[in-house]
């Protein structure tokens, strides 16, 4: 029943957020509501097809308030004194106005975060289209999506300065900001300034704000953007370390502190969609083990999808984050299902192979990187080709180059850390280096495919995830009726 319900809860928050008019929501929900009733669908469905549609309403509703009336100014002129508060990516930084509002704002200068400045400029105020023109600029204006990606992060406008005065004090930050500070300084302290720290720091904690516009670029290009993401993997490893520090703790206990001490990182890092999507899931996780229940993977992808949601409506079809992160989990769990079904069937085979330890070895090694490596891509893929318009061919080439070394460098960037070892730092040094030469060969010898039409990236995006679909229900009844 919940995975019905996310389904509904998002197909509803997806009108309303592309079409931005509670009509369109009513159609689609008559026109469901009129579909069930013709198919004598049990009235749980029904009842679960109302409940989403209130829920997303409410939803939808109450984050337009909070995003778009407070960011209604009464002049297109600003002036105000605050600090800036974040450094995105290049020369892009967000500020913090005396009213609380967040602006993006774009220099060509680098500026000191958390000190507070006078700012005189000019706000790009946006009027947002509503029905068949809005999903019309989202499937064809860059710009639309990246005003609404501006609002989904919670920056108010884009704010244009014509002029800037330094102020001589500092805003004090909280205690999450100071211990983010405190990593930064420990990583240029053994590190130094330069490609490799940046890298390091975007690997740890998702900040991506010390890499320059170019050495930014070339990991998109090369497609191995994903590495200086705080994700699943991050939280896992400071599970996997407190469980080893915390061994002598009894369970529960442990577990708990595991589960602090996992919020605190989050709250630390608390910059993408894809920290929270991990964050959440891991809760869940821990709660069950806490009660000695199983886990059923896809009843928890759909409470994430819906507490997410609920968090933050427009992460739907506006945070290329959220998107991947999930295209990626999708892609992995349903091929993967696949292959254990398909193991199952030629068991023999496996058992075969399995004796000899050379084949094992090897075995687990393409199951656990390789397979897992192939299906994000599948996962992922439609995704590109919708926001990005092309993608580079060599792109599994390049994941594949450092798909066994992410881990390592990982570790050994922690390590270095907590003991300043001058032999593990060297070793993460070389280790970095080899990310960023990657990283620079596949930008710059690309074999693209570029899709610009709207209707043809469409399509490809919804044949995928309808295929992907397709052969997991065709393969879980074969091979239940093989069991049989």
């Amino acid at each position: 029943m919940v995975y019905l319900f996310a389904i509904f809860f998002s197909i509803f928050i997806l009108i309303l957020n592309l079409f931005g008019d509670l009509v369109y929501l009513l159609i689609v929900y008559l026109f469901l509501l009129i579909w069930c009733l013709f198919l004598k669908i049990r009235i749980e469905y029904i009842l679960v097809l109302i409940l989403s549609a209130i829920l997303a309403v409410i939803v939808e509703i109450y984050h337009n308030y909070n995003y778009f009336d407070n960011c209604k100014m009464n002049s297109n002129i600003f002036v105000g004194t605050w600090y800036f508060s974040d450094k995105i990516v290049g020369n892009k930084y967000v500020f913090v106005s005396s009213s609380w509002k967040s602006f993006y704002v774009k220099f060509k200068k680098n500026l000191q975060l958390w000190k507070e400045y006078l700012v005189v400029g000019y706000i790009n105020n946006v009027k947002f289209e509503t029905g068949f023109k809005a999903v019309k600029k989202y499937f064809q204006n860059t710009w639309y999506r990246f005003y609404r990606y501006i609002l989904m992060k919670g920056y108010c406008w884009k704010l244009k300065v014509s002029n800037m005065l330094e102020l001589p004090w500092y805003y004090h930050y909280s205690f999450f900001e100071k211990v983010k500070n405190y990593v930064k300084k420990r990583i240029v302290d053994l590190y130094g300034t330069g490609q490799n720290w940046s890298l390091l720091l975007g690997m740890l904690l998702g900040d991506k704000s010390f890499m320059n516009n170019r050495q930014y670029r070339q990991y998109i290009d090369s497609q191995i953007v994903h590495i200086v993401a705080v994700s699943w993997w991050n939280l896992a490893l400071v599970w996997f370390l407190l469980g080893l520090v915390l061994f002598w703790v009894p369970f529960y206990i442990r577990l708990f502190l595991i589960f602090v001490w996992i919020t605190s990182f989050v709250f630390i890092v608390w910059n993408d969609s894809s920290i929270i999507r991990a964050w959440i899931m891991a809760s869940f996780m821990m709660l069950a083990l806490f009660f000695w229940r199983s886990i059923l993977v896809w009843r928890l992808l759909s409470i994430t999808v819906i507490l997410m949601l609920m968090y933050n409506p427009y992460f739907l079809p506006y945070d290329l984050w959220f998107l991947l992160s999930f295209g990626a989990f999708v892609g992995i769990v349903i091929l993967n299902e696949v292959l254990d079904k398909a193991r199952i069937k030629y068991e023999i085979l496996y058992d075969k192979l399995r004796k000899r330890f050379t084949w094992r070895i090897i075995y687990k090694l393409v199951r656990e990187y390789i397979f897992p490596t192939i299906w994000a891509t599948i996962g992922i893929l439609p995704i590109l080709i919708f926001f990005i318009w092309k993608i580079n061919l060599l792109w599994i080439l390049a994941n594949f180059s450092i798909v066994f070394i992410v881990p390592l460098v990982t570790l050994l960037g922690v390590f270095s850390l907590i003991l300043s070892n001058n032999f593990v730092i060297q070793i993460e040094n070389y280790l970095l280096s080899y990310i960023n030469l990657i990283a620079t060969l596949f930008s710059n010898n690309q074999i693209c495919i570029q899709v610009n039409n709207w209707l043809l990236k469409t399509l490809i995006f919804v044949v995928t995830y309808f295929a992907l679909g397709y052969v997991y229900f065709y393969f879980t009844k074969k091979f239940l009726n093989h069991n049989e």
